[in-house]
């Protein structure tokens, strides 16, 4: 049996209805029907919470200058929960929008929702051919299973071409894993194939049938023919990874386990959180990340120049140094640290240098120098209608990205992925030891809950090591309190 007959014992009799809500309604619902797909278009958010109930696929084309962010989760969550599937446009931001430091609030406001959306297991789409694709695939097929995609392809072929040339795009994206190019010999695991819906006898390995099997309009001319078929293939390769990431990102929330917590540990930092009027310094914070297995740097209090030179001793040089205080200003916004010390002398002298720069009662951080990498910025705190969220700032000019928690393995690793080299020949980032971080962070923030205002990792390095990525620098803003951001 070949592949394009095998798909029909896998795709529907008929195409699940799709509703229809956003900006471009009257467009997009003539595209879907020209493709045969019923649908229906809702003014309103409710309509399509109910739609939504019905069994309906929920399809929606996010307004470049209004996005309802609240309403879409809501979306996302009533979707979810009635086991439909929302699918998502939401438009590219200009090259001028990117920027953290010129986001605006609406721009913000769309990182946000997207961001939320996809965490929430929501198909989230920039392109409207990709997303248009999307549709079409969950109508005609329902949704995949797993993330992993394989197109089969015949040796020389149109299709293996086109196929090859988004592998490569991929692969600068560093998103290359998420796809396989098959020969049409043989085929790795996958929950998901793509085949030329002209080649009925394409063979099919057992692996491929035990998949949902879809086929590929690679020509237009070739789109009546087939109308249950994807249109384009490299269209419908991004919209399969698109939809098979959302699945493994529902499986990966639902099957997530909290970290284990060092209860003793927490409980004590607990009450010197009760005792503090406004803000956590770094070391006390760094108490209750270490509770939750949060990777910090190994560090200690010291009141005068022999303490400090006793704990540089048990530390190992080289060392680092800097003021200690609830008041004293996160790394971000100015604090000074001395580092390179790597002798007797060279701690009296950095202890001397952080006094002058604050009162004179106060003490000193002696910590482990921190590793070689890439700096990030992480804060964990309430947004209006969002609830507890993370937002990620992951520098090199990249806009934030902004997720709920507690976060899942997958939101973690995805997150991870953002943070890149800078230059050509740099070391491989420690992403792993990044993601394990955030994901341990998140639930420390979100069972802090309404104790805290924000919990500010200031600066995370991402190594240029395996597993050696850690948080510098960090504090706990109370319920109420204020401080420099």
């Amino acid at each position: 049996m070949g592949l394009a007959a095998a798909h029909n014992a896998n795709t529907r009799p008929d195409a699940t209805l799709v509703a229809v809500g956003g900006a471009q309604l009257p467009e997009v619902c003539e595209v879907l029907r020209s493709r045969g797909l019923p649908c229906d278009a809702h003014e309103s958010l409710l309509a399509l919470q109910r739609a939504a109930r019905d069994g309906a696929i929920i399809a929606y084309y996010c307004d470049r200058e209004a996005s309802q962010v609240g309403g879409l989760v809501a979306l996302a969550a009533a979707a979810q929960s009635a086991g439909s599937q929302l699918i998502v446009c939401v438009p590219r931001l200009a090259p001028s929008e990117k920027s953290s430091d010129r986001l605006s609030d609406r721009a913000l406001e769309r990182i946000a929702g997207a961001s939320f959306l996809w965490s929430l297991g929501a198909v989230v789409c920039d392109d409207p051919d990709v997303w248009t694709e999307v549709i079409a695939l969950c109508a005609w097929h329902g949704m995949p299973q797993g993330a992993a995609v394989a197109l089969v392809a015949a040796p020389g072929s149109w299709m293996e071409r086109v196929a090859a040339t988004v592998v490569a795009d991929l692969e600068l994206a560093g998103r290359r894993q998420q796809l396989q190019l098959m020969p049409t010999r043989g085929a790795g695991p996958a929950q998901l194939v793509l085949i030329d819906a002209n080649d009925d006898g394409a063979p099919a390995t057992r692996s491929a049938t035990n998949a949902m099997v879809v086929p590929v309009a690679v020509l237009p001319s070739a789109a009546d023919a087939a109308p249950r078929a994807l249109r384009g293939v490299r269209n419908a390769m991004l919209a399969a990874m698109c939809c098979g990431q959302a699945a493994e990102r529902r499986r990966s929330r639902a099957q997530a386990v909290p970290p284990a917590v060092d209860e003793v540990r927490f409980a004590r930092a607990r009450m010197a959180l009760a005792d503090r009027q406004a803000k956590l310094g770094d070391h006390e914070t760094k108490v209750f990340l270490a509770a939750f297995g949060v990777a910090v740097t190994r560090q200690a209090i010291a009141s005068t120049p022999s303490a400090a030179l006793r704990i540089a001793k048990t530390i190992g040089y080289p060392v680092e140094m800097k003021r200690w205080g609830a008041d004293a200003l996160p790394e971000s916004k100015g604090a000074v640290v001395e580092s390179g010390i790597v002798s007797a002398a060279d701690v009296r002298r950095a202890f001397l240098s952080v006094m002058k720069a604050g009162e004179a009662e106060a003490a000193a951080v002696v910590r482990a120098s921190v590793p070689v990498g890439r700096n990030a910025r992480l804060r964990f705190l309430q947004l209006g209608q969002l609830g507890w969220s993370m937002v990620l700032d992951p520098g090199a000019g990249r806009a934030p990205e902004i997720v709920p928690i507690p976060l899942s393995p997958k939101d973690a690793e995805h997150l991870a992925n953002l943070v890149t080299t800078t230059r050509a020949g740099e070391a491989a980032l420690d992403r792993d030891g990044f993601a394990d971080i955030m994901l341990r962070a998140s639930h420390l923030a979100f069972q802090l809950g309404n104790e805290i205002t924000e919990l500010v990792l200031d600066r995370v390095v991402v190594a240029s090591s395996p597993a050696a990525s850690v948080v510098a620098d960090a504090y706990i803003l109370r319920a109420g309190a204020t401080f420099p951001r």
